[in-house]
């Protein structure tokens, strides 16, 4: 399962500190979502305090999330195997994840038997393994 948390640069964590509670996120600047419905029920749901107007950058492209995360501009949504590989990123409120979706991946059974394709498949499918178990372990938030 490939889990989602909370993520900010340790440059805007040392000028602005990090939340203690998911009750604190309010007062900090959030990066998140803007129209995608399924992002918006899942901040709805998290974090029923939260209105759409509290994100200070409001992105349906999660990778757009990612580089603002990454800039400093404030806390966000980030993979936790990603977040935990990137330099200058904490974790905030580590406790707590956001979300957990189910990855797969698949392939017709006609190819799997083509040495190449099946060299890729097992390659692409033990590097998703790795990435899913890197995003397993604990790292704790650097102190503000």
């Amino acid at each position: 399962m490939v889990r989602i948390g909370l993520f900010a640069h340790r440059d805007y964590a040392a000028r602005r500190g990090l939340p203690r509670t998911r009750e604190e996120l309010a007062g900090f600047a959030l990066i998140g979502p803007d129209r995608a419905p399924s992002d918006l029920r899942l901040v709805a749901a998290l974090a029923p305090a939260l209105s759409h107007q509290a994100f200070a950058l409001r992105t349906d492209s999660h990778p757009a999330q990612f580089a603002a995360v990454r800039a400093g501009l404030g806390i966000g949504p980030v993979h936790l195997a990603l977040g935990q590989r990137a330099p200058g990123l904490v974790r905030v409120l580590p406790g707590f994840l956001i979300h957990g979706f189910e990855t797969w991946i698949v392939m017709h059974e006609d190819p799997r038997r083509v040495a190449r394709i099946r060299a890729v498949f097992d390659h692409l499918a033990g590097d998703l393994a790795r990435y899913v178990a890197a995003g397993e372990e604990a790292r704790p938030a650097a102190p503000p």
